[in-house]
Formats: C-alpha cells, structure tokens, sequence
C-alpha cells in the first residue's frame, strides 16, 4: 500500500508543479517545494511515472509529442494489419505481436520511471514498430500485379 499512495501523492504534487510550467516544463521541477516533500531519507524524489516525468521536464508539449509517436506508431500498425486478408499470415501475428507490445509499454512507463534499460527497450519496440510499417507498405507498393496486355 506504501507504493501506491506513494504514486497517487506522487501524481496529485506533480500536477501542482505541472500547472505552473503547463506547457514547456521545467529544469529545476525537484527544487518545487511540493516535490520536496516526497523526497526520501537520502533527499532522492523518484518519479515513478515516466509521463509525469516527463510532463515536469517538457511541460505538455513533450508530453504531447512523446505520445503521439507511440499513438502514430499503434494507430499505422493497427491500420495495416486491419488490411491484411489472411489472418495466419506471418505479417499479421507479427503486427499484433508489436501491436500488443507497444500498448504494453504504454502501460508499464505508467508505473515506472524511464531507467537504465527501459527507454532503450521502448525505443527500441517502437523503431521495429515502425520498421514493420515501412515493410509492409514496400511489399504493397512493390506487389502490384503486371498490367494485362493491351488492346
């Protein structure tokens, strides 16, 4: 329980700060007093939600643009393999596959701060999600079916 009430006073002091930086964020967000009051034993505020980090830092401008990768990303992906007509296709699992992946990072950068590995991991999710757009589109491009011959 001390995590979670530790999260949800975590969201509500971050909010304050928030709104006094709406859009760009912060450097200094760790001097605001509210954030202050978190701070453990050895004066270390960890930031457990990577949006609330980011957020602080980059104000809802790069909360914004962070996300709409992420939206862009699922939203390409969901699209093609919509498309795709057979569904034990390889293509198609491998969308979903990324699809669910994608929507899962969503939710664990919810509950964790962008650490050591994890934004390496994410990223690196997010450029096969990408990856796998650029190839299906090149597949459909380059798959068109020769003209018959002419009349």
């Amino acid at each position: 329980t001390q995590t979670v009430d530790f999260r949800a006073q975590l969201l509500e002091q971050s909010i304050a700060v928030i709104k006094r930086n709406l859009f760009f964020g912060s450097s200094d967000f760790l001097s605001a007093p509210e954030l202050q009051e978190l701070a453990t034993g050895t004066g270390l505020i960890d930031i457990v939600n990577t949006y609330v980090g980011i957020a602080l830092s980059l104000g809802l401008a790069g909360l914004f643009l962070f996300l709409g990768i992420f939206v862009t990303a699922i939203y390409r992906i969901f699209r093609l393999i919509q498309r795709l007509s057979d569904r034990s296709e390889e293509h198609y699992m491998l969308g979903q596959a990324l699809l669910s992946v994608l929507v899962g990072i969503l939710v664990m950068i919810g509950t964790v701060s962008s650490i050591l590995t994890t934004s390496t991991v994410y990223w690196a999710v997010l450029g096969l999600g990408v990856a796998y757009v650029r190839m299906i589109e090149h597949q459909a491009a380059t798959s068109v079916t020769p003209p018959g011959p002419e009349k």
